[in-house]
């Protein structure tokens, strides 16, 4: 439980509202590893295709760990390989 209270730039506490629960998320620790490993792929080879490095981690990881990705995980992970590249390219220059 935490109390929860609203603040101002300077630190100022304008309202206290009580206390609340943060809700549990559930952490797809297989997808997590999975992004984790296609973003540093991704930095490594940067002339890969995206579906090419998201293949090749699902079929390295796939034997280590049982765990479900959905379709949001694989929309997630090119996301995270896109910015990766965006980023790379950006400090080239």
């Amino acid at each position: 439980m935490c109390k929860a209270r609203i603040e101002t730039r300077d630190g100022a506490v304008v309202e206290e509202c009580g206390f609340y629960c943060h809700a549990e998320k559930l952490l797809n620790t297989s997808a997590t590893v999975l992004r984790i490993a296609c973003k540093r792929k991704a930095s490594e080879h940067v002339m890969e295709r995206r579906t090419t490095i998201i293949h090749t981690a699902l079929q390295e990881t796939n034997k280590e760990q049982d765990g479900e990705v959905t379709h949001q995980d694989i929309n997630n992970f090119r996301a995270a390989i896109y910015i990766v590249n965006v980023a790379k390219n950006t400090n080239d220059f």
